[in-house]
Order: structure tokens, then C-alpha cells, then sequence
């Protein structure tokens, strides 16, 4: 049955997929989109609190402090949770947050930061939750050469990775196949400017076991035939609303989780 599902999935997206050719996601909707999101979590605490933990650390989610900049002194903390979600920060990610080597979860997404991802950001080799999601201001002209940074592939203990609704460019770095520790939730959807084919690397994931997202950007070629060895992969598969081409691999069959 999970495999049924699994297939029932991957076809649905590929409807969509087909779809995309002619469907536009306007800017309107993608900015309700975002909207919604930002207002469903703001509007429960509680749930807040259960995905971020709110461990030792920052604990500046859902009603933390609105509409400054995060301190370059930030790399000076010893804290093992850097919680900043939620709280309308703006500017730019401070390159300190690169001395935050004991950290193990990362959080900023929610906010309305500028500028681009810190290269830095790699250097934070114990993080095994890495959550990003609507952390820029889409908006910002600087948006137009925000890409995932290379150096993100040497956090390779990250478990949960989510850089959605950010408007990244660019292409999926082919590094990201050396996280081998991700078990759930790889997200890269709803960067309309994302492009480039799936890296074949994604493959190297072997831990993987649900919820990843390629959806409503602009990826083209084929679906990675790697990606059939996701043994344990379960559930939820996201393509849609990309130009992608071909057929269904056949190897996606082999996902048994």
C-alpha cells in the first residue's frame, strides 16, 4: 500500500508537471501563498513551540522581538539553538553566525531578511535541523542572485533541510548529495527562479524516508533515475509545476520504505 501510494504521489505531480507548461503561478497567489503560511504559524504558539523545541538557545519565535537586524555578535553565543523565527528580522544574515560551530538547530525562517545565504552558514558542521523557509524578502531587488551556497554540502550531519519560498536562484548544488544524515524533509519548493536539472547527487540520500519538495520552480530535464535508490522513502514527493520532461523512472519502483 505505501508503495501504491508512493507511485499515486509521484503521478499526481506529474500531472501537474504537465500542466505547468501552460499554467503560470501568478505573483499574487505565490504572495498569498506565503501569506497563509506565515499567518498559520504566527497564530499557534503551541505548534511553534513543538517544531522548534525552544531548547537552550535564542528563544525569540512567534512573539520575539519585530522588525531589527540580527547583531553580528550573535557568533559569540555558546548556545546550542539559534531560534530567530518568526520575528521580522531584516537585513542581512550577519557572516558571524559562521563561529556557531556547537550549534544543532538553526532556525530563521519566517523573517524578511535581505541580501543573500552566508557561504559561512556551511561552516556549521553540527546542525541537524536547518530550517529557512520565507526567510527573505522576496521582494528586495537584491533577490535577483540569491542561490543555494555550495559550502552548505559540508553540513553533513543536517537531518531536515528547508529552503523554501525564498526566491533562490540558481541551481540545486550538486554538494547537497553529501548530507547522507537527511532522513525527512528536503524542501527547495517555491523558488520560482530555481532552475537547472535535479542533481543525480540527491540519490546519496539513502537515509531518506519522506517529504521532499522540488515544486513550483523552474527545474527542466528529466527526473534523476538515482533516485530510486531512496530505499526507505515513504511518502510525499513533490514535482509539480515544473518543466520537466521525459517519463517516470522506473527505478522509483524500488521505494519500499
Amino acid at each position: 500500500p505505501h508503495l501504491r501510494a508512493s507511485k499515486a504521489a509521484v503521478a499526481v505531480s506529474s500531472v501537474a508537471v504537465a500542466v505547468a507548461a501552460t499554467h503560470t503561478f501568478s505573483a499574487d497567489a505565490f504572495r498569498r501563498s506565503r501569506s497563509v503560511r506565515r499567518h498559520n504559524f504566527e497564530s499557534s504558539p503551541t505548534r511553534a513551540t513543538a517544531v522548534f523545541g525552544l531548547a537552550a538557545g535564542f528563544a525569540l519565535d512567534d512573539r520575539g522581538v519585530y522588525g531589527v537586524s540580527i547583531p553580528n555578535n550573535v557568533g559569540q553565543s555558546g548556545d546550542t539553538g539559534i531560534y530567530y523565527s518568526s520575528s521580522n528580522y531584516h537585513g542581512t544574515i550577519p557572516t558571524e553566525i559562521g563561529l556557531l560551530t556547537d550549534v544543532t538547530d538553526f532556525s530563521l525562517g519566517f523573517n524578511s531578511f535581505n541580501g543573500t545565504v552566508p557561504t559561512q552558514l556551511g561552516m556549521l558542521s553540527m546542525v541537524t535541523y536547518l530550517f529557512m523557509s520565507d526567510a527573505f524578502d522576496t521582494t528586495f531587488e537584491g533577490a535577483a542572485n540569491r542561490p543555494i551556497p555550495t559550502e552548505l554540502g559540508q553540513m553533513t550531519n543536517t537531518e531536515i533541510f528547508d529552503f523554501s519560498y525564498n526566491a533562490m536562484t540558481g541551481t540545486i548544488p550538486t554538494e547537497l548529495g553529501k548530507l547522507d544524515e537527511m532522513t525527512a524533509t528536503f524542501s527547495v519548493s517555491s523558488n520560482t527562479d530555481m532552475s537547472g536539472t535535479m542533481p543525480t547527487e540527491l540519490g546519496n540520500l539513502v537515509k531518506f524516508t519522506s517529504s521532499m519538495d522540488f515544486s513550483y520552480n523552474n527545474h527542466s530535464g528529466t527526473l534523476p533515475t538515482e533516485l530510486g535508490r531512496l530505499s526507505n522513502f515513504s511518502s510525499f514527493f513533490f514535482c509539480a509545476l515544473n518543466p520537466l520532461t521525459g517519463t517516470i523512472p522506473t527505478q522509483l519502483g524500488e521505494w519500499t520504505g
